[in-house]
C-alpha cells in the first residue's frame, strides 16, 4: 500500500525532482522546460507563500518512491487544498486515498480538494486529455494519459485549446477584416502598444491589475500581487521581448491586454530544462522579419547553422496566445480586435506559421464564444479544439 513522505532532506528533494525523469523515461514528447517553476513553489520560496502554505510529499511503495506531490493552502481560497506538482508511476493502486487523507490531516479546515491546480491558474493547472502524441507547447500541461484514471472518481473540469495556421489571419489583416462590425465611434480611441522593458515592474504592475479586473468570473481565479507576476516573468527575462506583451488603451486608460509567447519548447529535445544554451538559440533563430528579404537571405542560413551547432530541435515556428483579455466595460468596443489585429501584424512579420491558444475552461462560455467567432471568421466555420485538459475536484 502506498503511503505519502514528508520531504524535508537533501537527499529527498533530489528524489522530489528525479521523479519526472523516471515516469517520461524514453518518452520523446515530454518536455521539462517547467522544472525551475516547480523548484519555487514545490518549496516556499515564492512570494506566493506570503498567504499560501506548501508542504511536498514523496509517495512511496514499501522501500521505493512511485511519485511525488505537493499540497498548497491559500488564504486566498481558503476552503480549498490543491495537490500540485503530481507525478507519479503506472500501475499504483489507491492513489486518490492516500492523496485525501494527506491532505485531511495536513489541512484540517479545508473541505475541498483541487487536483492539478498549482498554485495559481497564471502558474500551471490541469492534466493533458489529448495529444499524448505530441510534445506539449511552452506553458500547457504533458502528462500520460493514465493520471486520469488514477482520478476518475472525482469531478473533471475540462479545458480546450485550439490551434490553427496563421495564414487565414494574416488575409483578414491584409485585407483589413480583422475588426468588429461596430461604429467608427465605439473604436476610434483604442490604440494598442507594447509593454516597455525600461519600466518593467511598472508593466508588469499594469498586467496584474488588468488581471485582477478582467478574470474574477474564471473558475478558481484568485486576486494576485504585482510582485508575485514579476517573479513569474523573471527567470525569461532573456526571451521575453516588448511584442510580447501587448496593452490597449483607451484614450490613455490601460483597458486589456494580450500575452504570447514563442513555443520555446520547440527549442528542447525529452527530458531538458532550460540554459544559457537555448537562450543563444533562440536569439541566434528567431525569424527575420518578412521585410528584411535581402538581409534574410544571408541570415537565415546563418540561424539554421547556429540551430545545428547548438543541438536545438527547429527553429520555432509557432506560438501560444496565452491570454487575452479586457475590462467588462469595453469587451464590445473591438478591443479584442485591435489587439488581436496587433499580434497578427507581429505574427506575420516575425514569419510564425501556427498559433496555439492557452487553455479555456469549457464552462467559461464567454471566451469559448469569442474564440469560436474570431476563428470562424478566419476559417468559414466553427472550429473544434485542438487539445484537452482537465482538472478535478471534489469535497474533501
Amino acid at each position: 500500500m502506498i503511503r505519502a513522505v514528508p520531504v524535508d532532506s537533501r537527499s529527498q528533494w533530489a528524489q522530489f525532482h528525479h521523479i519526472s525523469s523516471m515516469v517520461y523515461a524514453g518518452n520523446p514528447f515530454a518536455r521539462n522546460t517547467e522544472a525551475d517553476l516547480v523548484d519555487l513553489l514545490a518549496r516556499p520560496r515564492s512570494v506566493f507563500f506570503a498567504h499560501a502554505r506548501v508542504e511536498s510529499f514523496l509517495l512511496c511503495d514499501g522501500p521505493h518512491v512511485v511519485g511525488r506531490f505537493s499540497l498548497i493552502a491559500d488564504r486566498n481560497m481558503p476552503d480549498a487544498v490543491q495537490i500540485a506538482f503530481f507525478e507519479a508511476i503506472f500501475g499504483l493502486s489507491d492513489v486518490e486515498a492516500c492523496l485525501r487523507q494527506t491532505a485531511r490531516a495536513s489541512f484540517p479546515d479545508a473541505t475541498r480538494i483541487i487536483v492539478g491546480l498549482c498554485g495559481h491558474l497564471n502558474y500551471a493547472a490541469g492534466f493533458l486529455a489529448s495529444r499524448f502524441d505530441e510534445p506539449p507547447i511552452f506553458g500547457l500541461p504533458y502528462s500520460p494519459p493514465y493520471y486520469l484514471d488514477y482520478f476518475a472518481a472525482l469531478k473533471p473540469r475540462h479545458m480546450v485549446s485550439y490551434r490553427f495556421h496563421n495564414e487565414s489571419f494574416y488575409r483578414l489583416w491584409r485585407e483589413n477584416r480583422l475588426k468588429r462590425r461596430t461604429t467608427v465611434r465605439e473604436t476610434s480611441g483604442i490604440t494598442v502598444r507594447p509593454m516597455d522593458r525600461r519600466h518593467m515592474r511598472r508593466e508588469i504592475a499594469l498586467y496584474t491589475e488588468l488581471n485582477n479586473a478582467c478574470f474574477q468570473e474564471h473558475p478558481f481565479w484568485t486576486d494576485r500581487r504585482p510582485e508575485e507576476d514579476y517573479e513569474l516573468f523573471h527567470p525569461f527575462r532573456f526571451l521575453l521581448k516588448e511584442e510580447n506583451l501587448l496593452f490597449a488603451e483607451d484614450e490613455g486608460r490601460p483597458v486589456g491586454f494580450l500575452l504570447w509567447y514563442p513555443d520555446f519548447n520547440q527549442l528542447a529535445v525529452a527530458g531538458e530544462t532550460f540554459g544559457p544554451r537555448h537562450v543563444v538559440a533562440y536569439q541566434a533563430a528567431h525569424t527575420v522579419p518578412r521585410d528584411h528579404a535581402r538581409t534574410a537571405a544571408w541570415i537565415r542560413p546563418a540561424q539554421a547553422l547556429a540551430h545545428r551547432t547548438l543541438r536545438c530541435v527547429a527553429p520555432i515556428d509557432t506560438t501560444r496566445l496565452t491570454e487575452i483579455a479586457v475590462r467588462e466595460s469595453h469587451r464590445k468596443a473591438g478591443v479584442v480586435e485591435a489587439l488581436i489585429r496587433a499580434y497578427t501584424k507581429i505574427q506575420y512579420l516575425r514569419g510564425f506559421s501556427w498559433t496555439e491558444g492557452g487553455f479555456i475552461f469549457e464552462d467559461n462560455i464567454a471566451s469559448i464564444t469569442m474564440t469560436r467567432r474570431l476563428l470562424e471568421t478566419a476559417f468559414g466555420q466553427a472550429p473544434e479544439p485542438y487539445r484537452r485538459f482537465v482538472v478535478f475536484e471534489d469535497q474533501l
